[in-house]
């Protein structure tokens, strides 16, 4: 709803249009089609970042730029889109009233509602304002007054003495009352009551909308009836010529820093109140819409308008004011413009002539009819009387009612005529596509010069007259100078920038200027009709537009150049200081790249003023009302590390922001982050397109870069350090330093490169170093240690094999005496008669046979310490059997032995083992059979031996418990089982006798000989 509208929308305006003529102000406006979410606009603020921030009712809260706009909506956190007033406290804390009720704050980069209070959440806040002592007072509609202070909430409505719960605008006074603007009247509350005031009292209306101090003692009160002026006691009608009446709703007053004062009404416009005079300024002044709701100036004194329909306007430099056909003009197309000794404007348009005086436009009929009424050429005569270039190429003398045929009296044929100038002489010179003409005004001479008398070509454009006289022509295809009745020409081979020479003119140091198609050339030092030098300016010099339709110096030196795209100017007095040419680039137009200019429609009426005529009426420049342009403020908006936005959220626990803006935290980036690209905006209001910058990046670069109107910067490849990114903005006419701003960042060096790791390499390489020392010092050492190691080896050796050879020799010797034994035995055997004693000789000779085959096996064997025993016991199986050779008897011997070596402490006993068992089966077990068999088997398992003898004979004797074990092969097998410290069975199987031996293996010990 529209909350003041509510108030009076059942009351009539009648509007008194003003008489005369109206100008066209230089407004820029800001609607929908520019990016503003919604066009009604109810209230416009600043930050101290330079932003603008505007309500729309409708479309949320808009943050602009200078060039774009930002939306923040419901899903940002407001309750609605409808944002009916904002606010910026002494904290630059932006406050948002929506309708419906309650107050949002931004919180992060959300908006949030931090006041919990059920009353002032269900009222909508009409009004923002901070009192002195920090208090936060709301303005509310129906509701009365919230104060917030040290976080407790203080309520005032009519109980207490307010005028109306129905409040429009708060403002603190120097002396610290507060003005309220009501429904119904207004009050002043000096901290502790209220004082109320009504129409009856003086108040030109009943309705208050805004306070606005103008002098000290001396405050306007906007009403729905004109404006009030209250001392402090009494009331007056603010009453001026062509100013608000009582017919006019005023809701908003300002006083701008100019000492202008601005008042804002409901359907007609604004009225601007500069010293004794009040003018109007509404739709066909350039406002967007008559129907104003807001008014305010911002840091750089732009004033802004914002509107109920159509946006919001923003008011620009005064220097340029704007006539069209909404201000009175027939016809906006503008060929040529001229001013006279009267200073009254001539016109040429595509409809024929008009006048202005500076009040009246005045058109006027032309002689005849013609295939168009295109005017492109007037001038005045030493007469008084004007010079027409009319449409069917002929010239005509007019004297603002007659028409005279010039053509005719001066014998001129049909010219296409492109420029007329009187010179000093009051020579008349003709400008045209079939050459240059002089008439003569008294003598009606006429002097036709072409290619053939050294003019650069027939086409000519332009003729200027110097201050010495000379005359410079610009045609198609260069430029000639006429001097003394000579022609000098010059053209691109000469150094000029484009052979097209649109205009001419010369500064105050005598130099001379060239717009041609191409740019803009100046000629130094023009001696004899050469220059000294040409230097000339193109885009690379910041033109945005290069076709010359005019040049026009000011009286502060500037050069102004007029383009099909508006104007541009050239900072000449700079160029002369720094050999650096600045160009701005004025569009006055919201509409393509600016505002067309025609070919050579100027007129200057002096240094300090000209008009300027284009295909939108004409333009009136005063420089010296133009401000110095400036830069709001300049902002990084955006960090990139390698392409991809920085998640601040990973390098800080808390991030600070500052309405919804992150104020981005100097931190220090992992080393893989080398490739960084910061976007910056520099915000102006007036001429945002002509905005450079220029940057460094400290730690990298420490020179500023060129200029460039970019807004962001790469830099790649970045080593590990301190970097400090600085960036400035400037527009066209305002300096560097003004306007800066850095980031100052680190990126972390790898781990190899840090001082731990310099650290750590460094200890390592003492490691490696002491480590080498010491494996050389180890490495002689065990060299000489290897060295004593042979040297002992080789004498071991030497003495091991001297002790084999011995141990041999006695293993040799052993078994030979043995051999000698039982050769003994057997002699001893065969001088017995004696059957018993032949058998003890027999098993004794057995018993050494056993044990000399252990030490022969040792001789012949590599190993001293073991022998073979599966070839040791087939070898004593094969003996036994020997032994025991019974023609009569076939008895087989079936063996299955593992393969294995034993020591002798083990071979011996179980050689003797063997020996008496297998003996006691050959010599026992078959005594009552001719047929037998033995089966012995050896396993080796893991540790352990088992050692089984088995025949299939006539078995143990009855007897065996008691008499056989008293044997003495018994209690030798006893002994020797002991010995082994293993365990042995012998029993009788009902088919013969099975004897089993275990004994755990022992690894054999080589002693090295000392």
């Amino acid at each position: 709803m529209y909350i003041k509208q509510l108030c009076f929308g059942c009351i009539c305006l009648l509007f008194l249009p003003l008489l005369g003529y109206s100008q066209h102000y230089n407004f820029k406006t800001y609607s929908v089609d520019k990016g503003l979410p919604q066009s009604q606009v109810h209230d416009i603020v600043q930050t101290q970042d330079g932003y603008i921030w505007m309500a729309t009712y409708g479309g949320g809260l808009a943050r602009f730029n200078g060039n774009s706009f930002t939306t923040y909506t419901r899903e940002d956190g407001l309750k609605n889109d409808l944002v009916e007033e904002l606010f910026v406290d002494s904290k630059d804390d932006l406050w948002v009233a929506t309708d419906g009720g309650g107050v949002a704050k931004f919180e992060g980069d959300s908006l949030v509602y931090p006041i919990k209070n059920d009353s002032l959440n269900s009222y909508a806040v009409t009004t923002i304002e901070e009192s002195r002592d920090g208090g936060i007072w709301f303005g509310t509609y129906k509701g009365g007054i919230f104060v917030l202070k040290n976080e407790e909430i203080v309520r005032y409505t009519t109980a207490e003495g307010l005028s109306s719960n129905s409040v429009w605008e708060l403002h603190e006074k120097k002396d610290g009352d507060i003005l309220i603007a009501t429904a119904n009247g207004m009050s002043v509350y000096d901290g502790e009551n209220f004082a109320s005031y009504y129409k009856k009292d003086g108040l030109a209306g009943n309705t208050i909308y805004n306070f606005s101090e103008i002098e000290k003692d001396e405050i306007w009160i906007a009403t729905n009836r004109g404006i009030s002026a209250w001392d402090g006691e009494e009331f007056n009608f603010v009453q001026r010529e062509n100013g608000p009446t009582k017919n006019n709703f005023i809701y908003e007053i300002i006083k701008a820093a100019d000492g202008t004062i601005w008042a804002a009404t409901r359907d007609n416009g604004l009225f601007l109140f500069e010293d004794d005079s009040v003018t109007q300024l509404t739709e066909k002044n350039g406002l967007s819409s008559n129907y104003i709701y807001k008014l305010f100036e911002d840091a750089d004194n732009n004033i802004w308008v914002g509107t109920d329909e159509d946006g919001a306007n923003l008011y620009r430099e005064s220097g340029f004011v704007f006539y069209n056909e909404q201000t009175g003009l027939s016809n906006n197309e503008i060929l040529n413009v001229h001013i006279d000794e009267e200073n009254i404007l001539w016109m040429g348009t595509t409809s024929g002539i008009a006048s202005f005086d500076g009040e009246i436009f005045k058109d006027y009929e032309l002689p005849g009819m013609f295939d168009n009424n295109h005017i492109w050429n007037i001038t005045s005569l030493p007469n008084g009387n004007k010079l027409v270039a009319m449409p069917d190429s002929t010239l005509k003398e007019f004297d603002g009612n007659t028409f005279n045929d010039f053509s005719a009296e001066y014998g001129l044929e049909k010219l296409f005529i492109y420029d007329l100038l009187i010179d000093r002489s009051n020579l008349l010179w003709l400008s045209t596509d079939s050459g240059l003409y002089s008439v003569n005004l008294n003598s009606h001479e006429v002097e036709h010069f072409s290619e053939n008398d050294g003019l650069a070509n027939t086409r000519v454009f332009h003729v200027y007259e110097d201050s010495n006289g000379r005359k410079w022509i610009g045609t198609y295809y260069g430029l000639s100078i006429l001097q003394d009745g000579d022609f000098t020409s010059l053209n691109i081979d000469d150094g000029l920038l484009h052979s097209q020479v649109n205009y001419i003119t010369e500064d105050n140091k005598g130099n001379i200027w060239i717009g041609t198609r191409g740019g803009v050339s100046v000629l130094k030092g023009v001696v004899n009709n050469e220059p000294t030098e040409i230097k000339n300016f193109t885009k690379d010099d910041g033109m945005v537009l290069l076709n010359t339709h005019f040049l026009w110096f000011d009286e502060q030196g500037y050069l102004w150049q007029g383009t099909n795209g508006g104007l541009q100017r050239l900072d000449v007095p700079s160029y002369y200081e720094t050999d650096s040419m600045r160009v701005t680039h004025y569009p006055l137009t919201d509409e393509g790249i600016g505002m067309e200019f025609n070919f050579q429609s100027l007129a200057a009426s002096s240094k300090k003023h000209a008009w300027m005529g284009g295909m939108k009426g004409v333009v009136s420049i005063t420089p010296e009302n133009m401000e110095e342009i400036s830069i709001t403020d300049l902002n990084i908006t955006d960090i990139k590390a390698n392409s991809s936005r920085v998640d601040w959220s990973q390098y800080s626990e808390e991030l600070d922001y500052q309405n919804g803006t992150l104020d981005f935290p100097s931190i220090e980036f992992s080393s893989d982050k080398n490739i960084f690209e910061f976007t910056y905006h520099g915000i102006s209001f007036t001429t945002p397109d002509n905005v450079t910058y220029r940057y460094k990046l400290e730690g990298f670069n420490e020179e500023w870069l060129p200029e460039t109107q970019d807004n962001s910067a790469v830099f790649t490849n970045l080593d590990p350090g301190n970097y400090t990114f600085v960036v400035q903005a400037r527009n066209s006419n305002s300096q560097w330093k003004n306007n800066q701003t850095s980031y100052s960042f680190s990126i972390a060096a790898p781990f190899w490169r840090t001082y731990w790791f310099y650290a750590l390499i460094a200890c390592s390489v003492t490691v490696l170093i002491y480590g080498y020392i010491q494996f050389r010092v180890n490495k002689l050492e065990n060299r000489e240690l290897q060295k004593r190691v042979d040297q002992q080896t080789e004498h071991l050796m030497k003495a091991l094999e001297e002790k084999e050879v011995l141990i041999k020799e006695i293993h040799h010797r052993v078994k030979n005496n043995l051999a000698v034994i039982s050769g003994l035995l057997e002699l001893q055997m065969d001088q017995a008669d004696n059957g018993f004693v032949n058998r003890v000789l027999s098993e004794s000779q057995r018993r050494v046979q056993s044990i000399s085959m252990i030490h022969e096996k040792l001789y012949q064997n590599e190993r001293l310490a073991e022998i073979n025993f599966e070839r040791y016991v087939r070898e004593l199986i094969e003996i036994i059997t020997y032994s025991f050779s019974y023609p009569d008897k076939d008895i087989n011997v079936n063996f299955n032995i593992d393969d294995f070596k034993l020591g002798i402490d083990q071979g011996i006993p179980c050689g003797l083992i063997l020996n008496e068992v297998i003996s006691n089966s050959f010599e026992h077990a078959f005594t009552q059979q001719d047929a037998g068999k033995i089966d012995i088997t050896i396993n080796y398992t893991g540790s352990n031996i088992e050692v089984m003898v088995e025949d299939n004979g006539k078995g143990l004797p009855e007897n065996f418990e008691t008499q056989e074990r008293e044997s003495l092969g018994i209690t030798l097998i006893d002994t020797l089982s002991q010995q082994l410290q293993g365990s042995y069975t012998l029993r009788d199987t009902g088919k013969g006798t099975f004897f089993k031996l275990m004994f755990e293996k022992e690894e054999t010990v080589v002693d090295i000989p000392t």
